[in-house]
């Protein structure tokens, strides 16, 4: 296995009109000093990433490996050459070394004498998940290369989900990056003439390329066609756009409802992303220069942009995810973070699923002191 000699085409980042800005701005209020920190640090990766190649490759399904007997948040899986060892590139880590999502099979549990050979050449794709933000950060990570090669063979991915279900975001996806028709996900062990593995080009809590952002601006071209079967509620400008959470039924945030009232008087669009098409997704996120929300993985649509935005965060966690800052490094957001007095005193002490309870007016005297809300701030108890 070594680096592949690829000669690169023109990048379309540079053909999207994306003028990159000297700066970005991200402001915390109330975060604590571990977020601030971690706010001011870029995780940026000057390129290309590394690609590997791998003759007589083989890509077994992925089964997940146990913690005390029970399926834990990890997978064996990878791509291995015809004597079962492992690819090491094809596996995939999050936040620190210590954390792998993919761990090798042992040689002895591949059993290369019941193997499906298919002619040709493949992509591996690399872990397919059936978690929305999951699927956007990890599942698309390794498709700049086939993009940016105008590569005609396979992509093959091995599906985490243990019914082997795609979700209808994933086939939206693969639609609008017209690959479709050539992904193969693995239900038992298949082997090509060669399996080509990029790296991947967004790595959780750690580091991004900017060839993360093809696909996205692929698939935001490719979603402009569906404009005419947006809803006319849709197509109406907007000061800015809210993204709603409050018909999703993990992690609720009450009182965000009031939220979205108030900010409807001021003009701004409210969606639930979950009950739109991805195109209808797509379009929404492009139209709007302004983002407000509470944090959760419907912020992770902002790269099918072309455009910077300016995103407003009211985060839930103790602790800001770095993803969040990665995607505004990635997207030269100018962006802000309320945090701090936007839980209620009573959620202080809770797990990460826990429900909790908004504080209102702290959160309506920003949003009012920010600009966004127009007039005094009002009290919401």
């Amino acid at each position: 296995m070594g680096a592949a000699k690829i000669r690169p085409r023109r990048s379309p980042l540079r053909e999207s009109g994306q003028r990159r800005r000297c700066d970005k701005m991200i402001r915390l209020f109330g975060a604590r000093q571990q977020s601030i920190l971690a706010s001011r640090e870029s995780r940026r990766r000057h390129g290309p990433p590394s690609v590997d190649v791998v003759d007589q490759g083989v890509v077994p399904t992925c089964v997940p490996t146990a913690l005390n007997g029970k399926p834990h948040d990890q997978w064996h899986a990878g791509v291995y050459d015809n004597s079962g060892r492992i690819c090491a590139s094809s596996l995939i880590e999050r936040s620190r070394p210590e954390r792998k999502m993919s761990v090798p099979f042992l040689p002895i549990d591949i059993n290369l004498d019941a193997i499906e050979h298919i002619q040709g050449q493949a992509v591996y794709g690399g872990l397919l998940f059936n978690n929305f933000g999951h699927f956007l950060l990890e599942s698309t990570n390794r498709l700049w290369w086939p993009l940016r090669e105008r590569f005609s063979d396979y992509i093959v991915f091995q599906n985490t989900d243990p019914l082997n279900v795609t979700g209808e975001f994933a086939k939206r996806f693969f639609d609008l990056i017209g690959i479709s028709e050539r992904i193969i996900i693995t239900t038992s062990a298949v082997s090509f003439d060669r399996v080509i593995v990029p790296e991947p080009s967004f790595v959780i809590q750690r580091h991004f390329y900017k060839e993360f952002r093809l696909p996205f601006l692929i698939a935001g071209e490719s979603a402009k066609k569906f404009t005419s079967s947006m809803p006319k509620s849709m197509l109406t400008d907007a000061p800015g756009l809210y993204l709603s959470r409050r018909r999703y039924g993990f992690r609720r945030s009450f009182g965000e409802e009031h939220i979205e009232n108030r900010l409807s008087e001021e003009g701004f669009a409210i969606i639930s992303m979950e009950t739109l098409p991805l195109e209808h997704q797509i379009l929404m996120v492009q139209k709007h220069k302004s983002i407000i929300g509470v944090m959760g993985s419907a912020f992770h649509t902002m790269p099918f942009s072309t455009v910077s935005k300016n995103a407003t965060y009211i985060c839930r966690d103790f602790d800001i995810n770095v993803n969040y800052f990665m995607i505004d490094e990635l997207m030269q957001n100018d962006s802000i973070y309320i945090f701090g007095d936007c839980m209620s005193s009573e959620s202080r002490t809770r797990y990460y699923s826990d429900d909790i309870t908004l504080n209102l007016p702290s959160i309506f005297k920003f949003l009012a002191d920010a600009g966004i809300l127009r007039g005094s701030s009002r009290d919401m108890e």
